[in-house]
């Protein structure tokens, strides 16, 4: 097969075919890159012409309905039909559901219409890595669901029971279609996400999302700039960089050749180069939503304007972070904001992390690799909990202790993150245990030692939590 030349399973425009076999870029990618650039001119142009306000929201509600089908239907053609049947199949049943049990059915459908999305396409499409209509789905299966337990939270639960945050987002009154049609279909939203609530959705479009000064905010040039600046570098590392140290050697002789702190410190660099193509795909992402006026997020601590409502990464905390909760925290933000408020938050504080984890491993699909970097993931995350609830305190009383304790933190949270992000670049099972098992499994014996010497929670730890 010609370089740019798409398989049997894309179903996407072929307009540019000619060219994309001419620059060698698979054809996927460049209708993907086309459709940002595109959205992020039209944003630009959305903004301006139909400014935020009540009295133009329905405007505004017809052009993301009609440009988001149009882009969707270049890059997906009849794919977008998943988009509209599962969005429909939401909209019935906060309909037509038992009140008090209608988030939990929608979620158990719309998560399950996304896993059969996932089978069918590992089915026809297995290790083919082509862009294809489940990625939009899967954005949409985390505002579908969110938006079913908001308006649970506002229509069923009493104000008492309900949190800060759950105050905030509840949905009081269902969604007409249009409104619910352009929550999904959004142009600026719907190829790359990220999940944005409904409650915040609403207030971009009808400009609630005001600053102190009473006016709909936008987001300063030195901001844009610097924005534009981390996506091209981002870029410049995922096209240059990243193919000097590939993945795909981790199952071949090649990587064998080295001894086993030589395969740590290759998969530390190649795993960590991995991470700029999302970095690229999500800074872009944001772009897009900021050229269409979705930026503004309140004040910090310090009075000072945020510009990170759809932000969905924070590079310095994955890159640098000391601890596993600030690098997980900093990844996918979006992705980890749905679960925490679909899951973390609305099960026992015994099994939630582990609810988390299960979630996100269907949520991204049914190769092997998946489950077993996130069962690595969540076995990370307790034992890191336990080690900072025992053994931190010996260090912060002393400055030089302090600084040695962040030293070793940060260095095993580099490891722990390439370790085992790893079997999302393998995803078979038996070839990732053999990766694995060229490291002698060493950080989760570690891991699990931690689990079993160090003391569990007292009771009173565990009742407050909840």
């Amino acid at each position: 097969m010609a370089e740019g030349q798409p398989s049997d399973f894309y179903s996407g425009s072929q307009l540019l075919l000619p060219l994309a076999v001419k620059v060698g870029v698979p054809i996927d990618q460049l209708n993907f890159l086309l459709g940002q650039v595109i959205s992020l001119i039209i944003g630009y142009g959305f903004r301006k012409i139909l400014p935020a306000s009540r009295d133009s929201a329905t405007s505004r509600h017809i052009a993301e309905v009609v440009i988001g089908g149009l882009l969707t239907y270049f890059c997906f053609s009849y794919q977008i039909l998943h988009l509209v049947a599962q969005g429909a199949l939401c909209y019935l049943i906060l309909i037509l559901a038992p009140k008090q049990h209608m988030h939990v059915i929608c979620m158990v459908v719309i998560l399950g219409y996304l896993a059969v999305l996932h089978i069918y396409r590992m089915t026809y499409a297995y290790m083919i890595w082509e862009m294809d209509i489940s990625g939009p789905v899967m954005i949409s299966t985390q505002k579908l669901t969110s938006l079913a337990f908001s308006y649970h939270d506002g229509t069923v639960k009493k104000e008492e029971s309900l949190s800060k945050d759950q105050k905030e987002e509840a949905i009081r009154r269902l969604p007409s279609i249009l409104e619910f049609s352009s929550y999904i279909l959004s142009f600026h939203l719907v190829l790359v996400g990220p999940m944005c609530l409904y409650h915040d959705y609403i207030a971009f479009i009808e400009g609630d999302n005001k600053t102190r000064e009473g006016i709909v905010a936008e987001m300063p040039s030195d901001v844009w700039l610097n924005k534009t600046l981390i996506t091209l570098a981002c870029f410049f590392v995922m096209m240059v960089i990243l193919p000097i140290f590939p993945t795909d050697i981790f199952t071949e002789d090649e990587f064998l050749g080295y001894n086993v702190v030589g395969r740590m410190f290759y998969m530390l660099v190649s795993v960590s180069l991995v991470r700029y193509k999302y970095y690229f795909a999500w800074y872009l992402g944001e772009l897009v939503n900021n050229a269409a006026g979705l930026a503004f997020n309140g004040y910090d601590q310090h009075g000072n304007k945020q510009w990170d409502l759809v932000n969905n990464v924070i590079i310095w905390d994955v890159e640098f972070g000391n601890s596993m909760r600030l690098m997980v925290n900093g990844w996918n933000t979006k992705t980890a904001l749905w679960l925490r408020r679909v899951v973390y938050e609305r099960v026992s504080p015994a099994y939630n992390t582990w609810m988390v984890y299960l979630v996100t491993s269907i949520w991204h699909g049914f190769y092997p690799g998946y489950y077993l970097a996130f069962f690595t993931a969540a076995l990370f995350t307790l034992t890191a909990r336990s080690v900072r609830r025992n053994c931190r305190s010996f260090f912060i009383s002393n400055t030089y202790l302090a600084f040695f304790y962040d030293c070793i933190t940060f260095t095993f949270t580099r490891f722990c993150n390439v370790y085992m992000a790893m079997p999302f670049t393998v995803l078979k099972f038996v070839p990732t245990l053999g990766v694995y098992m060229t490291l002698y499994f060493w950080l989760h014996i570690l891991s699990i030692l931690g689990l079993v010497i160090l003391p569990g929670k007292t009771r009173q730890q565990a009742q407050k939590q909840t």
